[in-house]
């Protein structure tokens, strides 16, 4: 069963190079095409923009084509990067504590696609589990921070809402080192023919997140 029709990922990111035009285009061409097929010409229609896009004046004015949904990608684990990066001490890695990171994220962004009429669908988010040892990359961080993001989604938060959610992904990629170092390892499990899930004996494990 289809339930929504997204066009494009991240079209606000610049490393895209997509222009506001071409996005609408693609917006108009599928509502166009949708007409002819009844069983799914009631659709929603919607577009994917990274979380901050909302909040951009050239792309917040998709919000108002968009249909019922706003599919949004939201990362904390690029958050507390950049701000550990500039300021270490002040801001340590925190894989199990996103609470300000997706504050910030609904301040500048989330709310503006709810004010606008239309649900939030968490399209990506996620923790890599190696490439940068100074941004806390391991195996049981991305575990820990999992189990974190499963509480806040399922309405553990200051907003008492719980968030259609993607986790970004279910196995690593090898190839995507285009992102950085960090880019192969953002899965649950490893890569190969027989991938294994990131986790041990221990009680350090992913959690049921439903």
């Amino acid at each position: 069963m289809v339930k929504v029709i997204v066009i494009g990922n991240e079209v606000d990111l610049a490393s895209n190079n997509y222009t506001l035009a071409e996005v609408e285009s693609a917006f108009n061409y599928a509502k166009t095409q949708l007409a002819s097929y009844p069983k799914i010409s009631n659709v929603p229609l919607t577009i994917c923009m990274t979380g901050a896009g909302p909040m951009s004046p050239t792309w917040s004015t998709l919000l108002s084509i968009m249909q019922d949904y706003a599919f949004l990608t939201i990362y904390p684990w690029y958050g507390q990067k950049g701000n550990h990066e500039k300021n270490p001490s002040q801001f340590p890695m925190t894989p199990g504590n996103i609470t300000g990171n997706m504050q910030y994220s609904y301040d500048n962004g989330m709310v503006q696609a709810i004010n606008a009429g239309l649900e939030v669908v968490i399209a990506e988010i996620g923790w890599p589990s190696a490439g940068d040892d100074n941004a806390d990359t391991n195996w049981k961080a991305e575990v820990t921070n999992f189990n974190a993001t499963c509480k806040w989604i399922n309405g553990s938060n200051i907003y008492n809402k719980s968030f259609i959610t993607m986790w970004f992904e279910m196995f690593d990629e090898p190839w995507k080192t285009i992102e950085g170092a960090w880019g192969p390892y953002w899965g649950i499990y490893g890569s190969g023919t027989t991938p294994k899930i990131k986790t041990d004996s221990s009680k350090t494990k992913f959690t049921k997140c439903s």
